[in-house]
């Protein structure tokens, strides 16, 4: 359960999302998959963001190792991939985001479409302003030059 930040534990975390963070829409297959997630080589921060918005015990820290070069250090991975996690998340750090607010803000919009449709059917087929949405998102998270 995602817990209800003060304001500044919301701008502590938005600052986290914003140097070291995803805001992202994957597609996988046929379907499309939301997620939030923050990620450092340092476990203990990984572990602090976590615990600051998260009561869930059960929520796992992940870690990405490239095992096929030794160069890398790990990198620790904490995401939120239910769309209530990510609307309470995103909700209480958007007035504090600096360079993904956007993202931020197309993505619950995403959530929140979705979460409606899935209270009146379970597999509800994706419309257009949904697909507009995943394209957008991918825009704003492209990798390479800013150009506007």
């Amino acid at each position: 359960m995602i817990k209800n930040l003060s304001e500044c534990e919301a701008k502590v975390l938005a600052m986290a999302i914003d140097t070291e963070g995803s805001i992202s829409l994957t597609r996988s297959g046929l379907y499309y998959r939301p997620y939030t997630q923050f990620s450092n080589t340092d476990y203990r921060l990984v572990d602090f963001i976590k615990r600051l918005v998260d009561d869930n015990e059960d929520k796992h820290i992940t870690d990405n190792s490239n095992t096929s070069k030794d160069v890398h250090k790990i990198e620790y991975v904490v995401s939120w991939t239910e769309k209530e996690e990510i609307i309470d998340i995103l909700e209480q750090v958007i007035p504090y985001l600096i360079c993904k607010k956007e993202q931020a803000i197309l993505l619950r919009e995403y959530c929140l479409i979705r979460q409606r449709k899935i209270k009146r059917k379970y597999h509800s087929p994706y419309e257009e302003e949904e697909y507009i949405l995943y394209e957008d998102i991918g825009k704003l998270n492209k990798r390479g030059r800013y150009s506007s």
